[in-house]
């Protein structure tokens, strides 16, 4: 240690080009520690079960406050390096090494700039979003998935008129604690929220996350793909992706008799539904609502902030509590899902069902 010292002292003193090298660098790899510290610090949870930033009340999410906080460590690094480089300008030998050094200092924190406040940009866009944030109701009783289970659901008649009839026995309750009147879109929501805690999103193993992740093939199966999958195969599984939310809740929704169809774009499928007020987009992987079509919600008009609607309901696969189907990828697909509802440049959209669907008819229900 006092080798080290006294080697970084002589090289501050002896020669100009080994100190700034020496400070320069430094003070990058202080900038690129701080960028990396929600990185890091996951794959401190991921291998011990602990989380500095949790401990500390911080998300490991990149947000508007560490934001901040990057651009005034990179302001101090870039700025500290500027002073101590025209410092040493006028000392020689070294001034054309110096000058390297500087300009290949450059390159790396524009690449960082680049890569961390483009989306800083965008995020500017989401006022035009009005995001709303329901009243709490018991979620782990009302969409509990164990009595589920133990139901004789063989049928996705069956689920439905299970789902229906928890529906009916909380429906007053969710109409006052949500704010909506609409019984149809009560309904959807209702259906959304319960298929949103049947799965964890995506295989479970950090290693796995890659493979695919969804009912029909996962860790859990080996990896096989399931063939001629029955409701129970869908009710039995703990781990699901997009479209076996979106195929299921489309189940709900049409036995319901809600005129609705699945809508595909960037790698990620989701539902619309109609309603008195017209189409409405629900993604039960995000478990959110947005009062509007995915088509309409891209055309809308520049500058109009708040125009766009969107609930956003508790999301199980967001709770750290020994949760099995806890997965920390869902908070941060949430906040790229908003970005991308902002994005005008969005990937075109596809219907698999068709763009306009005719409904079969609400199942004439036997209680």
């Amino acid at each position: 240690m006092i080798r080290a010292v006294s080697w970084m002292r002589s090289c501050l003193q002896c020669s100009p080009t080994a100190s700034f090298a020496l400070i320069g660098s430094g003070l990058y790899v202080v900038y690129v520690l701080g960028v990396s510290l929600p990185s890091l610090d996951r794959l401190l949870w991921e291998s011990t079960g602990f989380s500095v930033l949790g401990a500390m009340g911080a998300g490991p999410l990149i947000g508007t406050i560490k934001l901040r906080l990057l651009t005034g460590l990179a302001i101090f690094c870039v700025a500290t390096t500027i002073v101590w480089f025209a410092v040493q300008w006028r000392r020689s030998p070294g001034r054309a090494a110096r000058a390297v050094i500087a300009a290949a200092l450059l390159v790396p924190y524009g690449a960082s700039a680049a890569m961390f406040y483009r989306p800083a940009a965008h995020a500017g866009r989401i006022k035009s979003l009005r995001i709303v944030e329901p009243a709490t109701v018991d979620y782990e009783s009302i969409f509990a998935k164990q009595p589920l289970l133990q139901a004789p659901i063989e049928s996705y008649d069956d689920l439905y008129q299970y789902c229906h009839w928890r529906f009916q026995t909380y429906r007053s309750e969710l109409s006052q604690r949500w704010g909506i009147n609409d019984q149809r879109k009560l309904e959807a929501l209702f259906y959304m929220n319960f298929v949103s805690r049947l799965w964890g999103y995506g295989n479970p193993t950090p290693e796995l996350r890659d493979r695919p992740g969804g009912v029909l093939s996962n860790e859990e199966t080996g990896f096989r793909q399931i063939q001629n999958p029955t409701v129970r195969t869908y009710l039995e599984s703990d781990i699901g992706c997009c479209t076996d939310y979106a195929f299921l809740l489309k189940q709900l929704l049409g036995r319901a008799g809600i005129l609705n169809r699945r809508v595909t774009t960037a790698g990620h499928v989701f539902n619309e539904a109609r309603f008195a007020d017209g189409w409405a987009t629900l993604d039960a992987n995000t478990n959110m609502f947005f009062a509007g079509e995915w088509a309409a919600i891209q055309r809308r008009p520049h500058g109009s902030e708040g125009t766009v609607k969107i609930m956003v309901f508790p999301h199980q696969n967001c709770t750290n509590s020994r949760n099995p189907y806890y997965r920390p990828e869902i908070g941060q697909f949430r906040l790229r899902w908003l970005l991308t509802a902002v994005e005008r440049t969005a990937p075109p959209l596809s219907y698999p069902d068709g763009r306009v669907v005719r409904s079969p008819g609400a199942l004439a229900l036997s209680h």
